[in-house]
């Protein structure tokens, strides 16, 4: 599968690089700077954090060999391993699993064990891209192996699209309405609340944990990190501002976003605000730098090569006008020039 490979392996790399360093003579970088100004405190699965509390020394911990596991609600907790969120629900009867992250289910599925014993009943594909769903059968033959048949949740859009491309992995046993509609597992209800113009792909969702006060909306935003590399590889960046006001008008405290730490509302404010800067900065760059000086004939016999040398330029001038604010954060240079290359692109196609 494509993103298998363009976005999963890749992160284990990194991971595998950077557990060598750590282990090694070299001491790791220090932490960056929070971009929401939290306080770091240990992971815990019996205590709510505090709003302005994160998960400390993400990136260390991910990278050992046990998931992060944080308790966010009164019966729900966030599990997270190597760069990756799953959230599970335990009820009365059985444990209610969002998502199957490719190459960390097993290290998840032992953290669900170190809070409940109880069989996984139900399981949500968020939506359809194979580094966030892929581990399924994992989850499934835990299930089976405590006598029990899962229900496989997701919406009509993801379904359908899982159809349409001839997913390899197994199909939902029950659908939910796109854009709107809800299920009950025991006594919770979850709410779909679909993104009809979504920023990240055509099924992508959030799924509300109705009297949990969590949200569950992967690669929607990475908690107290700036967006990654390409906006999370989005298809239509520029429906992002939308659907980030989307979910803030939802009643939520914590969000679970497939990536990064815990979030809250004010990690939701930093990405309006990081995208508008960003879109301010390339809109300035882009008027200030002449394109036809990058126009040479005598170097390059095609317009293609004359509007990558200027869009560098411009993405490069974006980059340093807003370190200032921003540089501080988390993998700053490397997403923010993916996402100025990837915003570059579409500034000027809708005035």
């Amino acid at each position: 599968m494509p993103l298998a490979f363009t976005h999963s392996r890749p992160m284990l790399a990194a991971a595998a690089l950077l557990l060598a360093t750590a282990a090694g003579a070299q001491a790791p970088l220090p932490p960056p700077a929070s971009t929401t100004g939290a306080r770091y405190v240990e992971p815990s699965t019996t205590t709510l954090p505090q709003p302005d509390e994160r998960v400390g020394s993400l990136l260390t911990r991910s990278l050992g060999d046990a998931a992060i596991v944080q308790k966010l609600g009164p019966r729900t907790w966030w599990a997270h391993k190597t760069f990756y969120n799953a959230l599970f629900y335990v009820g009365d009867q059985g444990v209610l699993v969002f998502d199957a992250p490719q190459y960390r289910t097993e290290a998840i599925l032992k953290g669900i064990r170190t809070v409940t014993d109880k069989p996984i009943t139900a399981i949500v594909y968020s939506h359809f891209h194979a580094d966030h769903i892929a581990d399924v059968q994992l989850l499934l033959d835990d299930a089976r192996r405590s006598g029990v048949k899962p229900r496989l949740i997701a919406t009509t859009q993801t379904a359908s699209k899982m159809k349409r491309l001839g997913s390899t992995l197994p199909l939902p046993t029950e659908t939910v309405r796109w854009p709107d509609g809800s299920f009950r597992f025991e006594n919770l209800q979850v709410q779909v609340h679909g993104f009809t113009h979504a920023f990240h792909t055509d099924d992508h969702s959030a799924w509300l944990l109705k009297g949990q006060g969590v949200l569950h909306a992967p690669d929607l935003l990475n908690g107290d990190q700036l967006p990654f590399l390409g906006f999370a590889i989005s298809e239509t960046a520029v429906n992002l501002p939308a659907n980030l006001r989307q979910v803030g008008a939802m009643k939520w405290d914590w969000l679970s976003g497939g990536h990064g730490n815990v979030a809250t509302r004010a990690d939701l404010d930093l990405y309006l605000r990081y995208f508008a800067d960003l879109r301010a900065a390339l809109k300035k760059a882009s008027e200030e730098i002449d394109y036809f000086g990058f126009v040479d004939p005598a170097k390059a016999n095609n317009h293609a090569e004359f509007t990558a040398g200027w869009q560098a330029a411009v993405v490069d001038a974006a980059v340093e006008a807003l370190r200032p604010q921003y540089g501080s954060f988390y993998g700053y240079t490397a997403n923010t020039r993916a996402n100025a290359r990837f915003v570059l692109q579409v500034l000027d196609s809708y005035l």
